[in-house]
């Protein structure tokens, strides 16, 4: 499966979404591109920097400069670390915290085609912004014409700072696989609140679920989520800093008039991942 194919569909609904002419929907994307790098850049600085994704414009610049190499860098990650093993059973729940943007899903989802395997999926796409199930509502349909896997896509308004809101929700914790991509770094902010989270989280999962943490190689980021599943009874399986590369079967091309109008999606990074586990 061509992660660009399957992001210029989705790309294609949100371009249309954003009012105006064509070149100020062009202009108002640049714009966005710009904002995304510098929010960024200042997520470990210290104070708050939340990112407001209720913009369609911010949206689309999200998912045009991001989710294929996001889900590309997931893909990779669970056949290098074994994760793939998973996918032998006849069906696996996968939670994506912090998974609006569809990332995890189109790397679990590559990564299990390209294994052979047929497992039923169903994704629990966890997301403070609500309307990224806007962009992600009928992926099913989507893949339908890229691949025969069987998968059930299901979002849930989450905010992982409000105690309220993510202790009333429970079913989730029986997954098999849950997915923390670029997210521990976006809650950085948060983390007075959200460590509470996930102490939860890591407390109440359930026994034998794997959990695969994607994040920029900062420190100040890794020394906190270390700490908090260090805490409680998470294992690691495995863990390091490294720079990975977009697959090169990915062809930027396939993303059509947005690749000539706008600068190149995102192609490498310099990442930490940890793969964990509960005994």
């Amino acid at each position: 499966m061509n992660c660009f194919k399957l992001v210029k569909s989705v790309l294609d609904e949100q371009y249309d979404a954003i009012p105006g002419k064509e070149s100020e929907k062009d202009d108002a994307i640049r714009k966005k591109l710009d904002y995304l790098s510098s929010k960024y850049a200042k997520l470990g600085s210290g104070g708050k920097h939340e990112i407001d994704y209720a913009d369609t414009v911010t949206r689309f610049a999200y998912i045009y400069r991001y989710v294929t190499s996001h889900a590309d860098y997931v893909c990779t990650l669970i056949d290098d670390t074994g994760l793939a093993k998973l996918f032998d059973e006849k069906k696996v729940n996968i939670s994506c915290i912090g998974g609006g943007p569809g990332s995890d899903l189109v790397g679990v989802l590559k990564c299990v085609e390209k294994s052979g395997k047929t497992p039923a999926l169903r994704f629990t796409l966890l997301d403070k912004e609500a309307t990224w199930a806007e962009s992600w509502y009928d992926v099913s349909e989507k893949l339908s014409t890229m691949t025969s896997l069987q998968t059930d896509v299901s979002f849930l308004p989450f905010d992982v700072s409000d105690e309220a809101i993510w202790k009333s929700h429970r079913k989730y914790l029986n997954s098999k696989l849950f997915t923390l991509l670029y997210f521990v770094s976006e809650t950085y902010c948060l983390r007075d609140k959200a460590a509470k989270y996930y102490e939860d989280l890591f407390e109440n999962a359930a026994s034998g679920a794997y959990f695969l943490y994607v994040d920029n190689d900062a420190s100040c980021f890794s020394d906190w989520f270390d700490g908090l599943w260090k805490a409680s009874k998470i294992k690691l399986v495995e863990g390091k800093s490294c720079t990975i590369w977009t697959e090169f079967g990915e062809e930027k091309k396939d993303l059509g008039g947005y690749y000539k109008k706008f600068s190149d999606p995102k192609l490498k990074a310099q990442i930490a991942y940890r793969v964990l586990q509960k005994p």
